[in-house]
């Protein structure tokens, strides 16, 4: 079994390219090592940072993707069911009722949801992938 050692000059190589300590184990993977992620001081430390904020970060995302996903629902279901009716070429007027809570919920609300989320979710994958990629 081949055993892994870095030198001080691969280090500060990679370093160079990938901000601090964030992604020693995508510096493991991407220097074909991946025997040290099982290593016991890896795993310990994996398993700190879930515990002490990582799992947080994760169902908060997973919440915040849920309540997209169910404005994004209830915007385009409401929005289908009560869309003018076209019979030919001439649009027939829905009956929609603005002041309805189902209209001010799923439209009027869900719009600014579904947007606030979406442009939250695109800034923050282009974001980490500026800290991932940028050099």
């Amino acid at each position: 079994m081949e055993r892994a050692h870095h030198t001080s000059d691969t280090i500060t190589d990679v370093g160079e390219h990938l901000p601090s300590t964030h992604f020693a184990s995508l510096l493991q993977v991407k220097n074909k090592r991946e025997q040290l992620l099982s290593h016991p001081l890896v795993t310990f430390l994996l398993d700190y940072k879930w515990r002490k904020f990582g799992r947080y970060i994760y169902y908060t995302k997973l919440a915040l993707f849920c309540i997209f996903l169910l404005f994004l629902t209830g915007y385009t279901v409401y929005s289908t069911e009560n869309a003018p009716k076209c019979n030919g070429t001439i649009a027939l007027s829905s009956n929609v009722d603005k002041d309805s809570a189902p209209y001010i919920l799923w439209i009027r609300v869900g719009r600014i949801v579904i947007l606030a989320l979406a442009s939250w979710h695109i800034l923050s994958e282009v974001g980490f992938s500026r800290i991932m990629f940028c050099t």
